[in-house]
């Protein structure tokens, strides 16, 4: 209880496998860790002892994420570490209960879903001229063309194999992403 919550969720993190029966996967867990790490973590909970972390913790430091124009969503995949964390915390006895229980920050209640649409002609024309200045021009094409067909986000498409890809039923398979 006297250990302050930013070097017990390091240390946590370290030890963590995942909630449910296929467990975390290695990259999803280095990057709670790396998150752990960041400035905004470190300026909302640096020095606070895990007992102390209550829901003005928890809501400073989302104002800190939503004051780097951060997205909604994004709030709220930072957020999925902590609340583990303070799930397994106050399970484990570590701390009487859980701050983060059913904690959703006003960031995201009162976000606006952002209209999401796809390039025109003449955005996607303006796209491949400026691909075909640099190096790699073909490539970087090909590449532009891939994710405006198809609609993938681009670590969506650096996450790709062979495998993921069935070329006579002209499927492509989305199984992970590259942050």
């Amino acid at each position: 209880g006297v250990t302050p919550f930013d070097v017990y969720a390091i240390n946590w993190v370290k030890k963590y496998h995942g909630s449910k029966r296929g467990g975390i996967k290695e990259q999803s867990r280095l990057e709670f860790e790396r998150m752990f790490q960041t400035e905004a973590f470190k300026k909302a909970f640096g020095g606070v002892r895990l007992v102390d972390v209550t829901v003005d913790h928890l809501n400073h430091y989302t104002d800190i994420l939503a004051a780097s124009d951060l997205a909604a969503s994004t709030i709220k995949n930072r957020l999925t570490p902590i609340k583990r964390c303070l799930a397994l915390a106050a399970v484990d006895g570590h701390i009487a209960a859980n701050p983060a229980y059913g904690y959703v920050p006003s960031a995201i209640k009162n976000a606006k879903k952002k209209e999401v649409r796809a390039l025109s002609e003449d955005e996607l024309a303006a796209v491949r001229a400026a691909c075909s200045m640099g190096r790699n021009s073909t490539l970087m094409s090909l590449l532009v063309d891939f994710l405006w067909q198809t609609g993938l986000r681009i670590g969506e498409a650096l996450a790709l194999d062979r495998r993921h890809l069935d070329l006579k039923k002209e499927v492509v398979r989305v199984k992970r992403r590259i942050y």
